[in-house]
């Protein structure tokens, strides 16, 4: 698997810059459930239950609000202190779901900023960790 040129993580960033934050988180609630349809995320884990996410790509200045309502992820307004929130550049997020990056080293160069509920901060992280993205999803 090749590195992402951090130049066109950059470009991409700037693209999404013009893209509101409403209309991204309703795009990541779609592509969470379509991936929770075809049993890559265990919708109905209770973990899940009204929790609310943020997950925030600094350098296009997103921040991407999500609810679990019981059933699905919803998009919805940003709330002062969700569930749990990770932070960080676009290459990064792209560099943690292509498995280039281990969560833990970029937290300590501080490229990731992660926070909010423990137990559910490292539920999210085994979940992704266990979706083949390549076989599954064809995205990279």
């Amino acid at each position: 698997m090749t590195a992402i040129d951090p130049r066109l993580g950059k470009l991409a960033a700037r693209l999404l810059r013009a893209c509101p934050d409403a209309a991204a988180s309703q795009v990541l609630a779609r592509a969470l459930n379509l991936m929770g349809w075809r049993g890559l995320i265990p919708l109905a884990d209770p973990m899940l239950q009204q929790r609310t996410f943020l997950i925030g790509v600094r350098d296009a200045g997103l921040a991407l609000s999500l609810r679990h309502d019981g059933r699905a992820f919803r998009a919805c307004a940003a709330v002062a202190a969700p569930d749990f929130f990770l932070h960080a550049d676009l290459a990064d997020h792209l560099a943690l779901l292509r498995r280039q990056e281990d969560p833990d080293t970029l937290f300590f160069q501080r490229r990731i900023d992660i926070g909010g509920d423990t137990e559910l901060g490292l539920w999210v992280k085994n979940v992704l960790d266990s979706i083949d993205w390549r076989s599954q999803l064809g995205l990279f």
